[in-house]
């Protein structure tokens, strides 16, 4: 019997100092920011015709859906652009524009060579301003063959994905 009640006593005391040590761990760092989660990247898809090269949507960010919480503070555009080549030959991709932040230096991403009916993908966070979004060079290309740019426009972005679930 005594035994038993020397084995009680030690697990009562060490589930006190176990509870003691786990209430001092919690909170008391006045240093914790609850900075917002940055912004869903938001699915760009394009189309390289003959005639034209597409974008869709051709203005970013989405507006925000119903009770989704807003950061305070600006925030990038993140994008994934695909991009799918429906002509004859092939081409690269080039995203290129200058932000309206005049500190911001100017974005310039290009893709490697796009078969016929192959894509391809642009991945970038893009501040607000205006963008092009191009086929083929222009050095590479007859001007009179040259297949009209898209335009893409980021506007300012406030959206977080805060209150979105089951992210990655």
């Amino acid at each position: 019997m005594r035994q038993n009640g020397g084995i009680r006593r030690a697990a009562c005391w060490s589930t006190a100092a176990a509870l003691t040590i786990g209430a001092a761990a919690c909170g008391g760092d006045d240093k914790f920011k609850n900075e917002p989660r940055p912004p869903i990247t938001t699915q760009l898809t394009g189309v390289i015709t003959p005639g034209e090269v597409t974008v869709s949507p051709d203005v970013v960010p989405l507006p925000p859906e119903p009770g989704q919480q807003e950061s305070a503070r600006e925030l990038p555009t993140p994008i994934i652009l695909n991009m799918s080549n429906q002509t004859d030959a092939s081409h690269t991709i080039t995203l290129t524009g200058k932000p309206r932040d005049p500190d911001e230096k100017p974005i310039r991403v290009e893709t490697s060579q796009i078969n016929p009916g192959d894509t391809a993908q642009i991945q970038q966070t893009l501040p607000p301003g205006t963008y092009e979004v191009r086929a083929g060079s222009e050095q590479a290309v007859d001007p009179t063959e040259m297949i009209a740019p898209a335009k893409l426009t980021v506007n300012t972005n406030r959206q977080t994905s805060s209150d979105d679930l089951q992210l990655p």
